[in-house]
């Protein structure tokens, strides 16, 4: 009977394989080894923690995503994979990543869209603390670090138009002080 002689392809692909395997092997026992973080500084977020496990979690599949967001919040070594991940955005030449600008020498996060009700809606709520407490009040609208930096913006770079944002505003609260900040 004849041995099957492998290819040079299909040893590589063999180690490539369990190479891959033994990696995810080794963060799954790392995973369960090392204690859980609460927070991740990088993000500026809360990190997702397991919880009880249930049965009715089990069959509506939300033990599931429990453990798939836990799984990939708690990985071993994933800031350093954030980190890298962000290097190599920066060297594809990207500007943009999850709403935030990479601007010279400093990131840039994109303020939200002017909404003139949100506005109107709290510059009644700030009337009618006024009334209540007697309290005189000054508004001052502060303006986000894209509108003072936009000479650091990439090229190309879209940013909301603050200063007729804060103008609207000001036109709004004449009954009230109003600290200019532009």
């Amino acid at each position: 009977m004849k041995t099957k002689k492998w290819s040079r392809q299909d040893r590589l692909g063999n180690i490539l394989f369990l190479v891959i395997l033994g990696g995810g092997l080794l963060a799954l026992i790392l995973n369960l080894v090392l204690p859980d973080k609460a927070d991740s500084d990088t993000e500026n977020r809360p990190l997702a923690q397991i919880s009880d496990i249930q049965a009715r979690g089990l069959w509506t599949g939300e033990t599931g995503r429990e453990v798939n967001d836990w799984y990939a919040d708690q990985f071993p070594l994933r800031n350093s994979l954030l980190h890298l991940n962000y290097c190599v955005q920066r060297l594809e030449g990207v500007s943009e990543i999850d709403d935030v600008y990479i601007g010279s020498h400093m990131l840039l996060q994109q303020a939200p869209a002017y909404d003139a009700a949100v506005s109107d809606q709290n510059l009644q709520a700030i009337r009618d603390f006024q009334a209540k407490t007697g309290i005189p009040v000054n508004v001052q609208i502060v303006p986000t670090s894209i509108a003072v930096n936009a000479d650091r913006l990439p090229m190309n770079a879209t940013s909301a138009d603050e200063a007729a944002a804060i103008a609207d505003i000001q036109s709004k609260s004449q009954d009230l002080g109003f600290i200019n900040s532009l």
